[in-house]
């Protein structure tokens, strides 16, 4: 089975750079060699991606499906190397936490304390209070608290 991702990164430069001359000028290709891709890619899926005229090229209306899809594929693919890249889980920022002073202090905290060990850019902003505040206007991203309901 042949690659039928071969001449995308071709496609996706043809539609951003406005046509096959500047496309072929920011790849290092030749114009006959961009044209001869998009021909084989169109022939692959068996459509017209260009309305070619001897002024401009445009998109016709099956290119521009195949130009979003093939956009959020390599979006999506961006994204996956990132992931691998950085760790799965690239925990960063600050989490504000209000919890009971005794409870959080004996249970939560070295829970969340483990947890900024293992995630380096996780600043905690930890509260432990026994008394009620307003938390939502605190903006605390978590408050535990103990009780019946």
């Amino acid at each position: 089975m042949k690659n039928s991702f071969e001449g995308v990164s071709v496609f996706l430069a043809t539609v951003e750079a406005g046509g096959f001359a500047s496309a072929a000028e920011c790849l290092g290709l030749s114009r006959s060699a961009v044209a001869k891709t998009i021909g084989r890619i169109e022939h692959r899926l068996g459509v017209k991606l260009f309305n070619r005229t001897t002024r401009r090229n445009s998109l016709t209306e099956e290119g521009y499906f195949y130009y979003e899809r093939c956009v959020r594929a390599l979006e999506e693919l961006r994204a996956g190397e990132s992931m691998l890249e950085f760790g799965r889980f690239n925990v960063k920022g600050r989490l504000k936490v209000a919890m009971p002073a005794s409870f959080g202090g004996h249970c939560v905290a070295p829970l969340l304390l483990d947890w900024a060990e293992k995630y380096q850019n996780l600043n905690l902003d930890l509260r432990f209070s026994d008394t009620d505040h307003n938390f939502v206007a605190e903006r605390y991203d978590l408050t535990i608290r103990r009780g019946s309901v």
